[in-house]
């Protein structure tokens, strides 16, 4: 159940099974807005199904890291037991 918004200093767009669908202005600002994220950076932020931030980052991460970060969580332990 991964969501990838990407939110770029000219456009953003949100990705899914993918998919990508463009994000309006008023949403990729809503989301910059949500997450106190200046558009002149770039932030990595991993979001739980919770809504918490599981993960804030100013540079790239390794997507083996981000995956063994989210193979860890509860939520996706119960989903590979099952």
């Amino acid at each position: 159940d991964m969501v990838i918004f990407h939110v770029l200093a000219e456009e953003g767009y949100v990705e899914r099974a993918g998919e990508k669908i463009p994000l309006s202005d008023p949403h990729t600002a809503s989301l910059r807005a949500q997450f106190d994220v200046p558009q002149d950076t770039f932030t990595l932020l991993l979001v739980g199904k919770d809504g918490s931030i599981k993960r804030h980052e100013n540079q790239a991460v390794a997507v083996d890291a981000l995956f063994a970060q989210i193979d860890s969580m509860p939520m996706r332990q119960r989903e590979m037991r099952q």
